[in-house]
């Protein structure tokens, strides 16, 4: 196990690996999750491969690979021991080779970024139904806020917004800090560019975040949130392939990032990554970008971002020089 993973990591996996080892129970004819043999478990997920993204592929192993190491811990009986090693090999040396490149279940129709007319189209619906909808007003303060921000959902718990000698900042505790997944515990975004409406409407996410704090827990109120983004989503669209999430608008702020012509090392700073190429292959592209992003990191930060991107090379010049 690795040490700096984050206690609530380990819980999620928990109860991933919980799943998995249930599915296995029941193809298996067993009748709890927990009698199950670790091998005939790993090789029940690996038979699913076919049917999974590669993402999730890569998730359920972590998740179940998480348990298993923990079981390694607990073990004191040999035979059930060297059972768990076995399982612990087989499952290691598993590639995503074989599995769907996009998946089929509720995770392949989150969509990456939205289109500005979706969001103009979503805002105006939020916007009709604050008053009647109890998440609404929440929703739509929300979704500007991040289209300006670029920060993940769980990140606003603790956001601030304070004043520096160069004027207003965003201060923003990185969700993932560890294992070198971010360059820092924190981020410090630079607002003085921003335009007073854009200002405003941090602010106002800030002070509404705050003032929920004394009627809800944060993960439970992101969770009302995100459930009332779906049912709104579908209202507002009808039926589709896929739909807008709370994390597109984080998606749709890489994009703007790219498309405002920062470099890969800034995006990388103002996103909260350890280095710069996570953006670039795991974000939308700076073709879908179409606003200017007026926020800047702080230059400290972006010297502590690892330069790990590739620059893009034509077909045609690797081939005049394949050296």
């Amino acid at each position: 196990m690795i040490p700096t993973r984050l206690q609530k990591t380990n819980q999620q996996y928990a109860k991933k690996a919980k799943s998995i080892r249930s599915r296995a129970a029941q193809a298996h004819g067993h009748g709890s999750p927990f009698t199950v043999p670790a091998t005939t478990v790993v090789e029940h997920l690996i038979s699913r491969k076919p049917t999974i993204a590669r993402n999730t592929w890569k998730q359920y192993k972590s998740a179940l690979r998480h348990d298993l190491e923990v079981q390694l811990t607990e073990s004191r009986e040999k035979v059930l021991t060297e059972e768990i090693q076995v399982a612990l090999t087989i499952l290691n040396s598993a590639t995503s080779s074989g599995a769907l490149k996009y998946g089929t279940q509720t995770s392949s129709r989150k969509q990456k970024g939205i289109k500005r007319a979706d969001y103009d189209k979503l805002i105006t619906y939020l916007a009709i139904h604050v008053g009647t909808h109890r998440y609404a007003r929440t929703l739509l303060t929300w979704l500007q806020a991040t289209r300006i921000s670029g920060l993940r959902p769980n990140e606003w718990e603790n956001a601030t917004i304070s004043a520096s000698t160069h004027g207003p900042v965003l201060t923003v505790q990185n969700a993932k800090n560890t294992n070198g997944r971010s360059h820092g515990d924190e981020r410090t975004l630079d607002l003085r560019d921003l335009p007073a409406d854009d200002l405003a409407a941090l602010q106002e996410m800030v002070d509404m975040i705050e003032g929920y704090r004394g009627e809800s827990p944060f993960e439970a109120l992101q969770q009302h949130v995100g459930d009332y983004m779906k049912y709104a989503t579908r209202r507002c669209f009808g039926k589709r392939q896929q739909y807008p999430t709370l994390y597109s608008l984080r998606h749709q702020f890489s994009a703007n990032a790219k498309f405002s012509g920062h470099s890969r090392a800034e995006i990388a700073a103002l996103m909260g990554h350890g280095s710069d190429a996570t953006a670039g292959s795991h974000y939308a592209r700076r073709v879908s970008g179409d606003s200017a992003v007026n926020i800047t990191p702080v230059p400290a930060e972006v010297a502590r971002v690892r330069s790990r991107a590739k620059s893009f090379v034509p077909a045609s010049k690797r081939m005049a020089d394949p050296n």
